[in-house]
């Protein structure tokens, strides 16, 4: 039962980076708003308006893609641990070390101790991410 959960944010994903890709911009100044649309199209709102833009055979398609890669992956990976370390080395790096200096990097950008400390957070997570990968597909 939790695939559904997991296609359909992933699915949302894909058509938002397939319309960034086409010149819409969702989240600029101002808020969320489309660059390259008529005066009535509607704003993106957490992926609630893409059927404004997107016809059904877009969400199909992105569906198919989605299941198709799911499988083909799922024929090919004999084990599962490999999976789940690029998993952990990608996703955990980037909320524990990448993602926090980032933040605080661009929200204080005046330059203080912190900002130093916070850029050496984000260096750090560069680093220990694909040194994590490369061990997770050596090891």
């Amino acid at each position: 039962f939790s695939f559904p959960l997991q296609i359909h944010p992933a699915r949302l994903s894909l058509l938002a980076l397939v319309d960034f890709a086409r010149g819409f911009r969702c989240c600029g100044a101002g808020g969320p708003r489309l660059e390259n649309s008529s005066a009535d199209s509607v704003a993106l709102v957490q992926g609630e308006a893409w059927s404004a833009r997107q016809s059904g055979a877009a969400f199909v398609a992105a569906t198919l893609a989605l299941l198709g890669i799911s499988f083909l992956i799922s024929l090919i990976v004999t084990d599962l641990g490999k999976i789940l370390g690029v998993v952990g080395a990608t996703g955990s790096t980037t909320v524990s070390y990448i993602l926090p200096g980032l933040v605080y990097s661009q929200a204080h950008p005046e330059s203080s101790l912190e900002r130093k400390f916070a850029l050496c957070q984000l260096a750090l997570g560069c680093v220990i991410m694909p040194v994590c990968l490369t061990l997770v597909f050596i090891g």
